[in-house]
């Protein structure tokens, strides 16, 4: 019993990382959707949070000596949420909110548009 829970530790902390990135994914479009005043301050925070588990959850895993498959890929879809997914959607709610739905959805600018996708693409890619 006690070993399954050392073996979970590193996962839950794995899936506190996940959480912040979803939520921030959250609070910035409901921010860009129903014009709430404080969400793209709060989607950082949350960002910065799931840097924190994510730091925190591999050297759990490390020092218990606990590493999984399931864990690595866990970890991997955490952080391609909250370091790829969240700051891309942070980076269009700004330009939204900056500079209107026409340079967000093309327009003359493509690489304006290009760049989330981007961000989320080389989040995706490991080596």
């Amino acid at each position: 019993m006690l070993l399954k829970l050392k073996r979970a530790i590193p996962n839950l902390i794995t899936l506190l990382n996940l959480l912040c990135g979803a939520a921030a994914v959250t609070v910035v479009y409901t921010t860009l959707f129903f014009s709430r005043a404080g969400g793209l301050v709060a989607g950082i925070i949350l960002i910065f949070a799931g840097a924190f588990f994510d730091f925190w959850d591999g050297l759990t895993a490390r020092a218990l000596r606990v590493q999984s498959p399931l864990g690595v890929q866990l970890d991997s879809l955490a952080d391609l949420i909250t370091f790829g997914f969240a700051p891309a959607s942070l980076y269009v709610a700004i330009l939204w909110w900056s500079t209107g739905v026409e340079v967000v959805l093309g327009g003359d600018y493509p690489v304006v548009v290009l760049t989330p996708l981007l961000m989320v693409a080389f989040a995706a890619s490991r080596p």
